[in-house]
């Protein structure tokens, strides 16, 4: 069972698909399809491959395209028997700013994972602009490369204190897209905590603020002075 089959396109675009449990989520005739855009699907369980590029047709001939910011979860994301270098494997123009199919804020290339979610971009940093910039081969010695694969998206919480408090922990410290991450406040000896500034919102005295489900960056600041007397 193919999710999409593709064969003597020109000039296509495939996007804003969700391919679940199919045999090959898309089936490309290698050879035979010219100027196909592969754009924010999202192939997932794929029982033997996610992108499949099988013989033309016509015989040996190079098909050619541009395959960009797509989610593929499958156990092998990309199948070929020959040499994929005649298609791209990221946005065009290179990364370019816009939301991309993992809600980053960069389109660039694709988001390489397997069931187990612990594939390449699941293993690699994360990165505030939501692509890395080392290259992934799709299909080892296929000579088809993502030069900007996706990766986790880095959200950025900016921690400080005053002379009198201590916040924990404390400066810029980057977190996965979705965590929940607790900081603790508190005064130091002969002093008093006063206040807690988050994202710029004094919201009084308390000894510890969380994070949850984080999807933008933040700041936390606390603010103190000496005990009086």
């Amino acid at each position: 069972q193919r999710g999409i089959y593709l064969s003597y396109s020109r000039n296509l675009s495939v996007f804003n698909n969700t391919i679940r449990n199919s045999t090959q989520g898309i089936y490309l005739t290698e050879g035979s399809n010219v100027q196909v855009t592969l754009f924010q699907n999202r192939i997932i369980n794929s029982s033997d491959s996610g992108i499949y590029f099988g013989d033309s047709y016509s015989g040996y001939r190079r098909g050619n395209g541009t395959i960009f910011d797509n989610y593929l979860e499958n156990r092998e994301n990309v199948k070929a028997n020959r040499s994929l270098n005649n298609f791209t494997w990221t946005h065009p123009t290179s990364p370019v700013a816009g939301t991309n199919v993992m809600g980053g804020p960069y389109i660039a290339g694709n988001y390489w994972t397997c069931p187990s979610r612990l594939g390449w971009s699941d293993l690699q940093d994360l990165a505030v602009t939501g692509y890395a910039t080392n290259p992934y081969e799709v299909v080892s010695g296929s000579q088809g490369w993502d030069t900007a694969p996706l990766v986790r998206v880095a959200k950025i919480i900016n921690s400080s204190h005053d002379d009198w408090t201590i916040v924990d922990p404390n400066g810029n410290h980057t977190y996965p897209a979705g965590a929940n991450e607790t900081y603790s406040t508190q005064a130091k000896p002969g002093a008093d905590l006063v206040n807690v500034s988050v994202n710029g919102t004094m919201i009084g005295l308390v000894s510890s603020w969380t994070f949850t489900n984080i999807t933008t960056n933040h700041t936390l600041s606390t603010i103190g002075q000496t005990t009086p007397g």
